[in-house]
């Protein structure tokens, strides 16, 4: 037997009403970004990056949690490489690290390469919404986020040159925010803007 419960904002108590694939729903009465994990609603911080321009019907704003992590390599063993670690500038990941995981609904590997990408870069940004542009439903939680950050760093470890053959590490997790950044939308394609 299951029970139904109605979903409450965080902020002001108000009943939640929003679309069924997504994980966050702004409170119609206070404006309050709610995540829904595991079937209460949590306050999320979220941060809309504007458009640079263009046309804003071809336009979307895909969402990303933005994870800050804290990795600790205490030791790792590799077979050569490590001379084209260094030609290459392949870092590693030690230390207080933003880890860029695409939410929306993107295919897998489009989604490592965006995060990949903006976990590399450290894009910075100015904050404002450009009202026009529709959003992408968030389909991932941040828990969720958090594993799939954890996936991408040890991804990144083997990618790198050498052979990796073995790695003691630590990640811990000490804050999420969602960010949505513009990108031009043609067909099933998305190019960014930021």
């Amino acid at each position: 037997m299951f029970q139904l419960a109605i979903l409450k904002c965080v902020s002001c108590n108000n009943n939640l009403t929003g679309t069924s694939k997504n994980q966050v729903i702004v409170c119609k009465n206070c404006n309050t970004p709610n995540e829904i994990y595991k079937g209460e609603a949590y306050t999320v911080r979220v941060t809309y990056v504007p458009s640079p321009g263009g046309e804003p019907q071809n336009q979307v704003y895909l969402p990303f949690w933005v994870i800050t992590t804290q990795i600790d390599i205490k030791s790792e063993e590799i077979k050569g490489g490590k001379i084209m670690r260094f030609v290459k500038g392949e870092h590693d990941f030690q230390g207080t690290q933003k880890i860029w995981i695409v939410a929306g609904d993107l295919p897998d590997e489009e989604s490592e390469k965006l995060g990949y990408q903006y976990t590399k870069t450290q894009p910075e940004f100015s904050h404002g919404k450009t009202e026009s542009i529709q959003e992408m439903p968030v389909i991932r939680d941040h828990n969720e986020a958090t594993q799939i950050a954890e996936y991408l760093f040890l991804k990144y470890e083997v990618k790198r040159s050498g052979t990796l053959q073995h790695i003691d590490y630590s990640i811990g997790f000490s804050d999420h925010e969602l960010v949505y950044l513009p990108f031009d939308k043609k067909g099933n394609a998305y190019s960014p803007l930021v």
